[in-house]
């Protein structure tokens, strides 16, 4: 996980559903999409991404909380996610 927490990809946006009022302002650096030779991708996510600080534990993908869409691993500062490419409401495009 020290690898991956390490490397630091800049990938899609990340949104906070409760922030009701002001769109939280994101820190695109604090946040790592990776795909693998086999097919997964891994979603790390700081919980300095936005500022104010994100709670971790309301950060979801679309499939919610339950495998393969949730958390794999968790610490106090980093959330990461490891899912095939197929699920959690990603779509595939082969050129």
């Amino acid at each position: 996980m020290d690898e991956l927490l390490n490397s630091r990809i800049s990938q899609g946006p990340l949104f906070r559903e409760e922030e009701k009022r002001a769109p939280p302002i994101l820190r695109w650096e604090s946040m790592t999409v990776q795909c693998t030779r086999d097919g997964q991708f891994v979603v790390v996510v700081s919980r300095n991404a936005t500022s104010p600080q994100l709670s971790l534990d309301s950060v979801s993908l679309q499939g919610g909380r339950s495998a393969p869409c949730g958390p794999v691993s968790t610490t106090a500062g980093f959330a990461m996610f490891q899912f095939p490419v197929s699920a959690c409401g990603t779509s595939m495009k082969v050129r």
